[in-house]
């Protein structure tokens, strides 16, 4: 994450494709040209090689504070929506490629087999550090597209408990979908498609009394409202729907999503208990540059016997990303003052509650097929609560609150710190008692709060942070094949359940840039292409 010392960086100059024995995934790469054109959600990120009088490379350790060189311009640009691969459906002028295709290994396989020039060439190598969905989604996209991508995560598994849930709105189904529409198909029947939304305010104070909701007045004119609110909820979702194409609003969980994407890759490419340790950018003999890196187990030792050569590696390691550090020596998040509680319950447990279940099953506050959002009427006391069917049975609940409120309602319990991370057994116990307090005189949330599993899967307490966009001069302090996504590169707080989404958006619009500039920079020069 930081410059293997506080010296200036080492020089390293290597002959094409001799870096000392250095491991490549399955094969050695293409050669990286003088230009790579990385799309990253609404921001485009063109990054320039350095000059080539220079044949240093720049290397970082994962520890302590760091730095880069170079230049990173940045320029707003619209998403895009359709196939990922060029016209023609074609990787090389020799090749073929089915974007729709499950088998992302038959994919690579068919781009490292493409004629190009006098002969085969291998494809174009990734290494993606992170294996959320933003990483997942995005060594599936490359795949699909014949780029040779591997995941490394630091996680032991992938656990289909872990995490909450989220909101896929049209934008990241339509990215979905421009990945693979079997990706689509399989995600969205992993999760609920909404059908009804409603957004009722409460009436509370600061100390969380009287969290009902509020219940205007006046015969008539009080029923017609009510009606009208149940109306705009249910037709809102359909006219989302009729206006994208079919894409409406489909919940689901984290873990889900996640199990849904690793589906579409071969378990060889996703690599597990594997923390970065060390990243090099080298500038080759020819000109070409390339990144290699080494990671390491939770024991210390080292994932592979030899460092990993790649073409480009993809910081995919969330807000507090790894990647993100050593290339920009960035400071801390933002923190908004606000903590949430959130997690997934099977929806047949809160019978044992005393809470009414209606006939599908749901309760009457957290319908089958539904997205329930509510806040306090008064925003200084910042009281905000949600609840989504995500399918399978499955109810996620989220409740927020200013630290303002927290104090207020909740004197006798610790308050969740933003100077430690909230994890460990003590810290469990703190948010959990933290969120009763909070919320005491919310039925609802104590209801979910009460059947909400203590081991791993249970509650996520969390402090809302994200991070500014780049300036920039913070963008200009970097340049080279290494490039951010999902939240490393943009992250943003959850008010409108877009994460995950412009994670999605990132991995269809790089995977269809790379596509079309190496497609393009093939069919007009007969040597090797450059991106």
């Amino acid at each position: 994450r930081s410059r293997a010392s506080s010296s200036s960086v080492r020089v390293v100059r290597r002959e094409r494709h001799e870096n000392g024995g250095a491991r490549k995934e399955e094969g050695e790469g293409g050669e990286v040209g003088r230009r790579m054109a990385c799309t990253l959600g609404c921001q485009r990120l063109a990054v320039t090689s350095p000059a080539r009088a220079s044949s240093k490379s720049s290397s970082w350790r994962c520890a302590g504070d760091g730095g880069g060189r170079g230049s990173i311009v940045a320029s707003r640009r619209r998403g895009r929506r359709g196939a990922l691969l060029p016209p023609g459906n074609k990787w090389t002028s020799g090749a073929a490629v089915t974007a729709s295709s499950t088998s992302v290994e038959d994919a690579a396989v068919s781009a490292n087999t493409a004629a190009g020039g006098d002969g085969a060439r291998t494809p174009l190598s990734a290494v993606i550090v992170g294996g959320g969905i933003g990483g997942l989604a995005m060594c599936v996209a490359l795949r699909r597209v014949g780029i040779n991508a591997h995941v490394y995560e630091r996680a032991r598994d992938l656990n289909t408990n872990a995490g909450t849930g989220l909101a896929l709105w049209p934008n990241g189904i339509w990215a979905l979908r421009s990945i693979g529409p079997d990706v689509a198909e399989e995600v969205t029947s992993r999760g609920c498609s909404v059908y009804n939304m409603a957004m009722p305010k409460t009436v509370d104070d600061r100390a969380g009394k009287q969290g009902k909701e509020e219940v205007p007045v006046g015969g008539f004119k009080a029923t017609l409202g009510k009606v009208a609110g149940k109306m705009i909820g249910a037709v809102f979702p359909m006219v989302m729907r009729m206006q994208n194409g079919g894409a409406g609003l489909v919940t689901i969980r984290w873990a889900a999503l996640q199990s849904a994407l690793a589906s579409f890759l071969p378990a060889s490419c996703i690599h597990l208990d594997s923390s970065l340790d060390e990243l090099e950018m080298l500038e080759l003999a020819n000109g070409a540059e390339k990144v290699r890196c080494t990671f390491k187990r939770r024991d210390g030792t080292a994932v592979t016997d030899e460092p990993i050569v790649a073409d480009f590696l993809i910081g995919a390691d969330g807000i507090n990303s790894a990647v993100r550090k050593a290339i920009l020596g960035d400071r801390a998040p933002t923190d908004h003052g606000r903590v949430i509680w959130r997690g997934v319950i099977d929806v047949a447990d809160l019978s044992a509650t005393g809470m009414a279940i209606g006939p599908e099953g749901f309760p009457e506050f957290a319908p089958a097929g539904g997205s329930t959002m509510k806040a306090s009427k008064d925003t200084a006391v910042g009281r905000t609560v949600c609840f989504m069917d995500v399918g399978g049975g499955k109810l996620y609940w989220a409740a927020g609150c200013l630290d303002e409120g927290i104090a207020a309602s909740a004197a006798n319990s610790t308050p969740i710190s933003s100077a430690a991370p909230v994890d460990g057994d003590e810290r469990a116990a703190r948010g959990r008692a933290s969120c009763a307090a909070t919320f005491a005189s919310y039925p609802d949330v104590t209801a979910c709060l009460a059947v909400t599993p203590t081991g791993v899967g249970g509650l996520f307490t969390s402090r809302l942070i994200d991070r500014p966009p780049l300036t920039p001069a913070e963008a200009s302090k970097f340049v080279g094949p290494i490039t951010l996504t999902g939240d490393a590169a943009h992250p943003v707080l959850p008010s409108f359940g877009q994460g995950a989404n412009l994670a999605l958006e990132d991995a269809a619009d790089l995977a269809a840039t790379l596509a079309a500039a190496y497609t393009a920079d093939t069919a007009s020069s007969s040597g090797q292409p450059t991106i």
